[in-house]
């Protein structure tokens, strides 16, 4: 199993909050988006990154915190709210017409 998430995917955000996993994000890319408390950003900076990693590996906090986090996204019930989205589409041929935009 992994102990931590490293990098700078949206991912880190989504998916690692829901596995207890500390996420260590890395650059500017996910700026301004939503995250579990489990989320540490650092800049481009290989001194940065490396204190990081190694704090999420170690320190017993960083690890209950992100054992202890809530995922933002995960608002539950994704299964079957997907399938009542899909169900309400309409079969018909306009779905299968292709719409091209310029």
């Amino acid at each position: 199993m992994a102990e931590e998430l490293v990098g700078n995917s949206y991912d880190g955000t989504i998916e690692a909050p829901s596995l207890g996993l500390p996420v260590v994000n890395i650059g500017p890319r996910q700026v301004g988006r939503e995250r579990a408390d489990a989320v540490v950003s650092v800049e481009h900076d290989h001194a940065a990154i490396e204190a990081a990693i190694e704090c999420a590996l170690s320190d017993p906090a960083v690890r209950a915190a992100a054992e202890a986090a809530s995922n933002p996204y995960d608002r539950g019930h994704a299964g079957e709210r997907v399938a009542a989205r899909l169900a309400a589409v309409p079969l018909d041929e306009a779905l299968m017409r292709k719409r091209l935009t310029f």
